[in-house]
């Protein structure tokens, strides 16, 4: 076989299987289908806020339900310290008649949304009846720090 046979051969052969390739039909589990409805609720790369964890306590889209929520967030910020380190805060309400201890904990990003560091311990935050307590974090990292996300939920 020469050298022009076997272009023509490879061409072909190429061809062949270019043309021979299906389309995924739309029972094909690998298939892609467009899902209506609301997008699933997730706790990551809400920046810049108090993400409750707990959806016995929200509505299921991580934003908090008066009426079934037995606590709310009242006031949430952040602010630049002198030394360049990020100290952010977040006050809660407790709607019912006991007392409830959350759990908080943050976490800090750089410009592109990257960690910064590693997620802070959680830390107990007792909650009085029908009373408000603030929470704060701070940065350990001294630059680079550009956002937050501050997790809570009900501790167990």
């Amino acid at each position: 076989m020469n050298s022009r046979s076997t272009l023509v051969l490879v061409c072909a052969v190429v061809f062949a299987g270019f043309t021979g390739c299906r389309h995924a039909p739309a029972d094909d589990p690998l298939a892609a289908r467009k899902i209506d409805g609301p997008p699933a609720a997730t706790p990551g790369r809400q920046l810049n806020q108090v993400v409750i964890l707990d959806r016995e306590v929200t509505d299921g889209s991580g934003a908090s339900s008066p009426p079934a929520a037995t606590f709310t967030v009242e006031r949430q910020g952040g602010t630049r310290l002198p030394n360049g380190a990020l100290e952010v805060y977040a006050t809660f309400r407790n709607r019912t008649d006991l007392p409830l201890e959350l759990a908080c904990r943050t976490r800090f990003l750089g410009l592109h949304e990257e960690p910064v560091e590693g997620p802070a311990e959680w830390q107990r935050v007792p909650l009085p009846p029908r009373g408000l307590t603030t929470f704060k974090g701070r940065s350990l990292a001294l630059t680079n720090v550009e956002y937050f996300t501050l997790e809570v939920r009900e501790n167990r």
